[in-house]
């Protein structure tokens, strides 16, 4: 079975005391499946019960995460304007199961994969082998 984990974030503004604020909220996408992830605070008594390794947490998870698209932005997305990275043609819708698109250009013989609740696609070569 074929397992595609990715990193995702997303970008909230929250009020607290009457002043807007912002946060950043992790997922940790497992295929179609959208699983958050809180980043721990460990107090520390040995530092004024501060977690000095927190921040650190959080800039490693914002590095390696990708923007989550927002549901308007997924709406607009068409699997059927999904550029061949080959050729730069339109690809041709083979089959949809779910929220995946199965994608195929003709001239190149490269498939892909769309996926409508995430906008994310990914490429495949003659063989099956991933293209980047």
């Amino acid at each position: 079975m074929n397992v595609d984990v990715k990193i995702l974030k997303k970008e909230v503004i929250y009020q607290k005391e009457g002043v807007d604020k912002r946060a950043t909220n992790y997922f940790i996408r497992v295929n179609d499946l959208l699983i958050p992830i809180e980043v721990k605070y460990f107090p520390n008594d040995k530092f004024g019960g501060r977690d000095p390794a927190y921040q650190g947490r959080v800039s490693a998870l914002s590095i390696v995460a990708q923007r989550l698209p927002s549901k308007e932005e997924l709406a607009k997305m068409n699997p059927e304007k999904i550029a061949c990275p080959k050729c730069g043609k339109f690809m041709r819708v083979d089959d949809k199961d779910g929220n995946e698109y199965y994608l195929e250009c003709d001239d190149c013989n490269i498939g892909g994969n769309f996926f409508s609740n995430t906008g994310e696609t990914y490429f495949t070569d003659a063989y099956g082998d991933p293209i980047d």
